[in-house]
């Protein structure tokens, strides 16, 4: 993909009133432009996480990440863990409190 076929895209998140992208859509940009990008498993809550998901990334430590269009700077709420991968949906309540008593105003999206 070349440049000016990702234009439209970057124009949609500028016409939304943001110059910044989450993790998951610039992720998104990457891979169609044929870059590589980190395994990854985007999950809405505890709840939704598949271990099988999670066993696929094919890693014995994960790294947790809030995704918040009101968040950009994700460890100053608590929102970035590293954690063993048989922990993720502990990690992920957990972080879930600590990041909506240190940002209660923010939109969780992930």
């Amino acid at each position: 993909m070349d440049q000016q076929a990702m234009l439209p895209a970057l124009e949609d998140y500028r016409n939304q009133g943001r110059d910044w992208l989450l993790e998951p859509e610039a992720y998104a940009l990457l891979a169609e432009a044929g870059l590589a990008v980190p395994r990854h498993v985007v999950v809405n809550s505890a709840e939704d996480v598949d271990a099988a998901q999670v066993a696929a990334l094919g890693t014995a430590e994960v790294v947790v990440k809030v995704i918040s269009p009101q968040i950009l700077h994700k460890s100053d709420v608590g929102g970035v863990k590293v954690v063993r991968a048989d922990r993720v949906t502990e990690c992920i309540a957990a972080m879930a409190a600590e990041v909506e008593a240190r940002a209660p105003e923010a939109k969780v999206e992930g």
